[in-house]
């Protein structure tokens, strides 16, 4: 039988503390898809860091000038992709 491990709540991911970066990201979507859409965005807090071509730019900017914290990436399209 697979034993389960506890993760410390510190280390689990905090899905409310991305409510305000997606807040940002669906109020400003429509005019994105016109400019930049496929594009690869980063948003911490109420901050639009930038527009990128690839999620590895993105990521590294994003760790390289925020640390490892809760920062939203996302690909500009019409739908979220289903994983």
């Amino acid at each position: 039988m697979a034993r389960q491990t506890k993760v410390p709540s510190e280390r689990r991911p905090n899905t409310e503390s991305l409510n305000r970066e997606q807040a940002v990201y669906e109020t400003n979507l429509p005019r994105w898809l016109e400019d930049h859409r496929n594009a690869h965005i980063l948003i911490k807090g109420d901050e639009v860091v930038g527009f990128y071509e690839t999620r590895d730019e993105v990521l590294a900017t994003g760790y390289a000038r925020f640390g490892v914290v809760p920062i939203l990436v996302k690909q500009v399209q019409d739908s979220e992709p289903i994983h």
